[in-house]
């Protein structure tokens, strides 16, 4: 609905994805613990937590904290421990005509240090 839609781009829970190179259909980028499952815009105290990322094309996956580079996977899935405070965002990347670029962009999880 359009009430959803406008909840979750206020909320922070949205990525941008250039479909003309793939669908982004099943993109998947949340912290995980044993308990919950923590969605893109989500502000929590820093603590030990999975951060997991599935991308429905195999890309090259990039797991940036703070604006830079923390992790980077070249397959379909990326399930990183963190335990650092900080902004973690996802790019994915895909190899177009020889080129790599951009195709997703996720909005960050804010791990805080309270």
């Amino acid at each position: 609905t359009r009430e959803a839609v406008w909840d979750a781009l206020k909320s922070g829970r949205a990525y941008v994805a250039f479909d003309w190179m793939a669908d982004p259909t099943g993109f998947v980028f949340e912290g995980r613990t044993r308990c919950d499952r923590i969605p893109m815009g989500t502000e929590v105290r820093a603590h030990p937590m999975r951060l997991h990322v599935e991308s429905p094309v195999e890309g090259k996956i990039r797991l940036i904290r703070d604006g830079k580079l923390e992790f980077e996977s070249a397959t379909h899935m990326l399930s990183a421990m963190v335990v650092r405070p900080g902004v973690y965002r996802v790019e994915v990347w895909l190899n177009i005509a020889g080129e790599e670029r951009p195709w997703i962009l996720s909005n960050p999880i804010y791990l805080r240090d309270r």
